[in-house]
């Protein structure tokens, strides 16, 4: 038996969940909400009776892959300072009731026009892909602007502010991070403005000392037009943004890149171990999906499933691909199909650097 301890405090009731409904007339999910009020889970557990863990890999695969607006499953609007009117909702986190991952968390940061968010710090990363409009951060006092279509890079250890630079339209911005893998490395000193230890610990010492020498001179905002486009052989039509063979930016945690489909055509189908979350940023189309399981005997095999999903997809959807699962995306309609995909880079540096064509 799987036993996954969760609290979901900010999960909205579904239609769905009527099958779910036991005593009091609750929900699962509501009866934990009300256990919990106040938590946000940060890492999730799995734990077991038994080695085995197919029956956890089993309920994963077998969960709804793409999440749109209607399932804004974890968010919630902020009530910190003047946020409470700018919706933050989530897309992929811990805390999900329907949990696919944790390598990967994927939420919005919208602000309404003239906001500025309250001033905050954490030690993992965050990466901001600009949907709409325009605004600007102060980061350890430094500002850095940016527009739509550009990339911010919220370094760790940074105590930072986000501020819609119009009156009139919103900022609205994508972010992808890998929190959780920094929490269960014990990164967990974060915090608001005036976050501070009691009086047994002396003066103030500069934090930054213990950082990888030269990281403070790595670009932290990379612009729509940065980079170049070309064609992978084992992806299709990419343009990195970040990423582990392109140094230069100050990002250790994430590969993203931007990708493109045209009308009538399809990627290049592929497969590695990396589990991945793709934004659809504009157009639609399908994800085709053929799970890959393992089959351990004297050693690991792969076999693949005989049956293959496709999932329809739209602007504003994100798309999840599990671990080493055979993908590809193709453009069903008459605009070209522009996609944003996230994978934790952690999996390169553990021996998984291959993408199987």
């Amino acid at each position: 038996m799987i036993r996954v301890r969760v609290a979901l405090p900010h999960l909205a009731r579904s239609d769905d969940d009527e099958r779910l409904t036991m005593r009091g007339g609750y929900t699962p999910v509501e009866r934990m909400r009300m256990a919990t009020p106040d938590k946000r889970i940060y890492v999730r557990e799995v734990a077991s009776g038994e080695y085995n863990l197919e029956e956890f890999r089993q309920q994963q695969l077998e969960r709804a892959r793409v999440r749109d607006s209607d399932l804004d499953i974890h968010g919630r609007p902020s009530t910190e300072h003047e946020e409470a009117e700018s919706p933050a909702p989530w897309r992929l986190g811990p805390g999900d009731e329907d949990f696919l991952t944790q390598s990967v968390q994927v939420h919005f940061r919208n602000l309404r026009p003239g906001l500025k968010s309250g001033k905050h710090g954490h030690q993992n990363e965050a990466i901001f892909y600009i949907l709409e409009g325009q605004g600007y951060d102060i980061d350890d006092e430094i500002r850095y602007e940016y527009s739509a279509g550009d990339t911010l890079i919220v370094n760790n250890d940074s105590v930072h502010q986000h501020f819609n630079a119009s009156e009139t339209e919103w900022c609205k911005i994508l972010v992808l991070k890998a929190k959780s893998l920094y929490l269960m490395l014990g990164l967990v000193e974060q915090g608001r403005e005036k976050s501070q230890p009691d009086e047994s610990f002396g003066p103030r010492e500069a934090w930054g000392g213990v950082w990888t020498e030269g990281v403070e001179d790595l670009k932290k905002v990379i612009r729509a037009t940065d980079g170049e486009w070309v064609d992978d052989k084992r992806i299709g039509l990419i343009r990195r943004i970040v990423d582990k063979d392109e140094p230069g930016a100050r990002c250790f945690s994430m590969d993203v890149f931007e990708q493109v489909v045209q009308p009538g055509e399809s990627s290049v189908k592929h497969r590695h171990m990396a589990d991945e979350v793709v934004y659809v940023i504009s157009g639609e189309g399908e994800s085709t999906q053929r799970d890959v399981r393992s089959d351990i005997d004297s050693k690991y095999y792969a076999r693949v499933s005989k049956d293959e999903r496709t999932l329809s997809i739209k602007a504003g959807d994100a798309v999840y691909v599990p671990h080493n699962c055979i993908h590809q995306f193709t453009n069903t309609g008459d605009q070209p199909l522009r996609l944003l995909s996230g994978q934790n880079r952690a999996f390169r540096h553990l021996g998984y650097e291959s993408i199987l064509a």
